[in-house]
């Protein structure tokens, strides 16, 4: 890598760590010496670095030894997000069009599509819940996924229905004991969230606090339900017997629930919340 190449790529990185310990916020400082250690670089270099920024409008250096994100800085990095994000979605899609046999409509299942794609489990597995709860243009079960219609029509005609919205109607009933049982409905869109009791005081307590921050939050109604739902999957999966990859599937729904209220009026409150489900989760699975 040359060395503008390399210069460029640590301009990245860097912003993107900023954006990460940040939680999205242009009030948030962030130790610039946290993120040198991070990013294995020396002060010369945050200096030059953290000028540049400023120069450009993205970021600078606030209080003493910290460094923050303006909102020029913020949209810098989710217009990237959201370009890589793509980019992999699309070929993940592909993927599951390809090895859905004949008709493109078979199961397929998730290791051998991780396997064939060559990346990382959560990496994969985060879009696969993208392209399942947000867009509808697969189906899955827990161990497979499959070419919704939806799907196959968006593949074959190039994507061109990128923009069709598609009514989602879902119901979750868990029996048991619960904490913070949840009954929401939008328009088109119905559901019935109930967490189950995980013998766990300290984990259970955790749940129901995010999901009521999510409820009383100002975030969308339609946005409300789906994370909602998907904190009601980490709450089956925490009541699963320790198994291969039921700890990495946890993490993805955790870190999908991190990046969906980054920037919202909750992120604060509820990543103490997250973190906490996070260690207890470790502890059960042997993470």
């Amino acid at each position: 890598m040359s060395n503008a190449a390399r210069i460029e790529d640590l301009r990245r990185r860097y912003l993107h760590r900023l954006y990460e310990m940040s939680g999205g916020s242009t009030i948030q400082g962030v130790p610039f010496k946290q993120i040198d250690e991070d990013l294995g670089i020396s002060d010369d270099e945050d200096t030059n670095i953290v000028m540049y920024f400023q120069e450009k409008g993205l970021a600078g250096y606030s209080t003493s030894g910290h460094v923050s994100i303006t909102a020029r800085g913020i949209d810098e990095v989710e217009r990237a997000m959201q370009s890589s994000y793509a980019e992999k979605e699309s070929r993940i899609l592909r993927k599951i069009y390809e090895m859905g046999g004949v008709y493109h409509t078979d199961w397929v299942p998730i290791d051998a599509l991780v396997k064939e794609l060559g990346m990382p489990f959560r990496e994969v597995n985060d879009v696969l819940i993208d392209l399942e709860k947000r867009k509808g243009l697969i189906e899955g079960i827990e161990e497979a996924v499959k070419m919704a219609p939806a799907g196959i029509e968006f593949i074959e005609i190039g994507g061109r229905s990128a923009g069709v919205a598609h009514s989602v109607s879902y119901t979750t009933n868990i029996h048991g004991p619960n904490y913070g049982g949840i009954q929401q409905g939008g328009q088109d869109n119905v559901q019935n969230v109930t967490l189950t009791n995980t013998n766990n005081p300290d984990f259970d307590r955790a749940l129901a606090s995010l999901v009521e921050l999510i409820r009383s939050s100002q975030i969308p109604n339609d946005d409300k339900h789906e994370l909602e739902e998907e904190v009601s999957k980490v709450n089956k999966l925490a009541l699963r017997e320790p198994a291969p990859g039921v700890l990495e599937r946890a993490k993805s729904r955790l870190d999908m629930i991190k990046l969906a209220i980054t920037g919202t009026d909750i992120a604060m409150k509820a990543a103490p919340h997250i973190d906490t489900i996070w260690e207890l989760l470790k502890q059960r699975f042997g993470g």
